[in-house]
């Protein structure tokens, strides 16, 4: 796929062998100092901590959940875990995940993709390996202890044929829910309603407090 750029924080990085492109930067460290900042400064609910991310962030979602116990919720926009990531979290957490069938950036599914990768991976356009959504929804259902999958109708149904489904009974009461439709590497209803994808996201985050 050819050389990739180095960034300056990452000396043991090799342009023509290493399968990342971000930084070297501790963000967990970060997100971590960045949220006891806050709470020892302000009055904040410490039960009603959320995050979301897209692309990039999205896949970030889905690694700092395995990582940090602060969150009631994350909502991954056009992301997955990528080849070794993906833990499981340790303890509750529920999860809104939005993702286009038609991605071929970070694919939704090997249709989307350049094919099979390494592991039960399937490969992006730019030669990285992703596991598929589906896979990753059932994953983490089962990781999380959670139920049978069934249709979670929202105001939004039908539009690119928008759907969610959501498996509940989680661990800790959590539920995990996926929506998909007919779009590619963007937040749903964009360019000109991307207003309706975050008023679905956080109607969620709002009613799944830890």
């Amino acid at each position: 796929w050819g050389a990739i750029s180095c960034y300056d924080s990452c000396p043991l990085c090799d342009p023509m062998n290493s399968c990342d492109w971000t930084s070297c930067h501790d963000d967990i460290l970060y997100t971590k100092t960045v949220i006891d900042s806050i709470t020892d400064n302000y009055c904040v609910d410490l039960d009603s901590i959320h995050q979301s991310g897209v692309s990039n962030g999205g896949m970030f979602s889905y690694y700092m959940a395995s990582r940090l116990d602060d969150f009631a919720t994350v909502g991954p926009v056009a992301g997955a875990p990528m080849l070794g990531f993906g833990d499981i979290p340790n303890g509750p957490l529920s999860i809104i995940d939005f993702h286009g069938l038609d991605d071929d950036t970070i694919p939704y599914e090997i249709s989307t993709s350049e094919g099979e990768g390494p592991g039960n991976t399937i490969i992006s356009w730019d030669g990285y390996y992703y596991y598929d959504k589906p896979s990753t929804i059932q994953k983490y259902a089962d990781g999380l202890e959670c139920g049978p999958s069934e249709r979670w109708p929202t105001a939004m149904d039908g539009r690119h044929n928008f759907e969610c489904v959501v498996h509940s009974g989680c661990r800790g009461g959590g539920e995990i829910v996926h929506c998909h439709a007919n779009y590619g590497h963007d937040y749903p209803f964009g360019p000109d309603q991307y207003i309706e994808g975050t008023r679905i996201m956080w109607s969620f985050m709002k009613a799944h407090p830890k």
